[in-house]
């Protein structure tokens, strides 16, 4: 290996090795230092210019065409001595640090102020060194010391990342439900959950629902809801469970359907008598009047002497004679069978009918009780 291709290897090595160190220098925005009292302008460009080649040995500081872009994009000041406008401009740089500096002279006097604000801890450190009866040439070393004494703020390591907030789920849409039903205090279920009894005001998740409504003695309702973007109303009639078993006059649940009928005065004597007479006599004119008709039948109907040859018409009378036979018939039958009935019943009282109303499946049903 020649000497030449030696030193170009030992150049690249050592160009590799201060990668990292530059990668890890902090970066720094460097406001230029103002013109003050006793600092002329051109004095004080000096300055700026002696402090930017300190602090570029161990800081990579940002350009002053690039920092005059960033404070306009901040909108701050020149000096950018307060937090706020730290925070703003080291955003607007994409910087770490911000330092400012400030020299005042007063009758030789110099006071060198450097101030450094680190975004990432959000916190302000700073120095201050006096020169007496210093040449300007002096003041360049008051502001070496100066930036000596900010070397730990700006070696400070960054602070750990936070972890990221744990993103809450976004709430479920809810939907309001009302359920009644008749009767009410049925026990509402939802989801295999109960929820409450009827009349029952709630809300659901939006989206599909199980339902189920019960009630002692009542069938079972289920169904399926889809509860979307309005509010959901169910109406309800339950039905009587008639395997339920009811006992007599109640309803299930122990409330009584129907009142007992009030007992009756005992009725001594005959019940059906005068009733079969009148069937009798009636039914006995019926069926002669019947009888009498059936005979008139084909008879003529000409009562001036002319013979069946010369009669227009006859009389047509069997069909009313045949029906009123039949019904008299009916009826003595009728009242034969009432004069049976009264023989052969128990004597005592006779229960007056009763009418009991009775929940059915499709509404009311009246029930007709009694001795006849």
């Amino acid at each position: 290996m020649t000497p030449s291709s030696l030193a170009r290897l030992l150049l690249v090595g050592a160009a590799l090795a201060a990668v990292p160190a530059l990668a890890d220098k902090p970066t720094v925005v460097l406001p230029p230092i103002p013109a003050a009292k006793g600092v002329t302008a051109p004095v004080a460009s000096g300055f700026d210019a002696h402090l930017r080649s300190v602090l570029g040995k161990q800081a990579s500081v940002v350009d002053k065409a690039a920092t005059t872009a960033a404070l306009s994009a901040a909108g701050a000041s020149d000096t950018c001595a307060t937090d706020a406008c730290g925070e703003k401009l080291a955003t607007a740089a994409k910087v770490r640090f911000v330092l400012s500096a400030s020299v005042v002279n007063n009758d030789e006097i110099y006071e060198v102020k450097l101030s450094l604000y680190d975004q990432a801890l959000h916190k302000r450190t700073e120095a201050k060194k006096v020169c007496e009866l210093c040449a300007v040439e002096e003041v360049d070393g008051s502001l070496t010391k100066a930036l000596e004494d900010l070397e730990a703020p700006l070696a400070a390591a960054m602070p750990p990342k936070a972890p990221p907030k744990p993103v809450a789920p976004p709430k479920p849409a809810m939907v309001k439900i009302t359920i009644t039903t008749a009767p009410e205090g049925a026990e509402v279920i939802l989801d295999e959950k109960p929820v409450g009894k009827t009349p029952f005001d709630g809300e659901v998740t939006a989206g599909k629902h199980a339902l189920v409504i019960k009630k002692e003695g009542f069938r079972t309702q289920e169904r399926d809801i889809n509860a979307l973007d309005k509010p959901v109303t169910i109406a309800s009639t339950l039905v009587v469970d008639l395997s339920a078993g009811l006992n007599d006059g109640d309803e299930p649940g122990g409330d009584s359907l129907a009142p007992s009928p009030p007992p009756v005065a005992a009725v001594s004597g005959s019940k059906h008598t005068g009733v079969g007479v009148g069937m009798a006599i009636g039914g006995a004119v019926l069926a002669g009047v019947g009888t009498w008709l059936i005979i008139l039948d084909g008879e003529i109907t000409c009562d001036d002497g002319r013979g069946r040859t010369e009669c227009p018409s006859v009389y047509n009378t069997k069909g009313p004679g045949i029906a009123g036979l039949g019904v008299g018939a009916g009826l003595i039958g009728a009242s034969v069978a009432t004069f049976i009935l009264d023989a052969i019943a128990p004597e005592g009282p006779a229960p007056k009918p009763t009418v009991a109303p009775t929940a059915g499946a499709d509404g009311a049903v009246f029930q007709l009780g009694g001795r006849f």
